[in-house]
């Protein structure tokens, strides 16, 4: 059940290649979103967006709607 005023904090690759990407941990597949973007499925999953840094790592800052 969804958490009024519970806090979120993501961060995804926002630049660079998509594709697989081997590591000692295993393989993961990796794509990359525009930070415009990751905020507004952010705000989709009922959040309100707090604060978007974009860079080669977009990170986000939300908190859930009531």
């Amino acid at each position: 059940m969804p958490c009024p005023g519970g806090k979120l904090y993501a961060c995804l690759k926002s630049s660079g290649r998509m594709g697989w990407l081997e590591g000692p941990d295993g393989r993961r597949w990796y794509t990359v979103r525009d930070a415009e973007k990751f905020a507004g499925a952010i705000a989709d999953a009922g959040f309100m967006v707090d604060r978007v840094d974009p860079g080669f790592h977009a990170e986000a800052w939300a908190t859930r709607k009531g």
